[in-house]
């Protein structure tokens, strides 16, 4: 595929592309809370079997799809009893289909 997702510690999500190609067309682009993820701070990326990237954040997880450059977001309410676990809060478990 020749694409490399980054998640950066303050700077969102960074993808760079075309990396098997000639180096002159190697590009780079970044996605960030403006442009609709949860939370600039990524701690891990999961890419499902749809394709989605799942992203850890600082403000839950996000499902990033990047056909569409669309996320959507899953936030819990804030509290003093709240947040983010950030020792690798991911997992991987097996879809369940309906039948």
């Amino acid at each position: 595929e020749g694409t490399l997702w980054i998640g950066t510690g303050g700077g969102g999500l960074d993808r760079i592309s075309n990396m098997g190609a000639d180096p002159a067309s190697i590009s780079f682009h970044n996605l960030s809370q403006g442009d609709g993820l949860s939370n600039d701070v990524i701690y891990g990326i999961l890419k499902d079997d749809d394709a989605h990237l799942w992203l850890s954040t600082n403000n839950g997880l996000a499902m990033f799809n990047p056909a569409t450059g669309l996320s959507r977001n899953f936030t819990v309410a804030r509290s003093r009893t709240t947040r983010m676990v950030r020792d690798r809060p991911y997992l991987v478990v097996p879809a369940r289909r309906a039948r």
